[in-house]
């Protein structure tokens, strides 16, 4: 169990670091990577914008996939599905469609879309919620198993 536990937690840390390193590395290069795709002007200024959310959602992705995977290692299945459906579809895609589209009629929309950035953001909040919720059931599952 310690080693299981160590192993889950080397495991997080040094995808935290890859995607730190990814992370870094696009906001570095988000002009460049722009301009790999298009020519023009106003789309490679969208675009640089979004990569700085895609270079975000790299640091909160990483440590909820490598949560999820090390609970998985532990034979428990259940609860990262439930975690991952929770911030995905009950906060990721709602909070991406009020930000992103901005509908009429809720009191708490924006007053302008924002758009494919409120999709990020929507995004960047539910992968943030599982990777929080994800490493939270981590520590306490590898301690429990600890005391067993």
């Amino acid at each position: 169990p310690r080693q299981a536990r160590f192993a889950a937690w080397v495991g997080v840390a040094m995808a935290l670091a890859f995607a730190l390193l990814s992370a870094l590395l696009i906001t570095a290069f988000r002009h460049q990577i722009a301009r790999a795709y298009t020519s023009d002007p106003a789309v490679r200024e969208l675009c640089a914008g979004l990569l700085l959310f895609a270079a975000l959602f790299q640091l909160s992705d990483a440590t909820q996939v490598a949560a999820s995977c090390a609970i998985r290692g532990y034979k428990v299945t259940r609860a990262p599905m439930l975690i991952q459906l929770l911030a995905f579809w009950g906060c990721a895609l709602p909070l991406g469609y009020v930000l992103g589209l901005a509908p009429a009629g809720l009191p708490w929309t924006p007053a302008e879309p924002m758009g494919a950035a409120g999709f990020w953001i929507g995004l960047v909040v539910g992968l943030t919620v599982a990777a929080i919720l994800l490493s939270w059931f981590l520590a306490r599952l590898s301690r429990q198993r600890l005391r067993t």
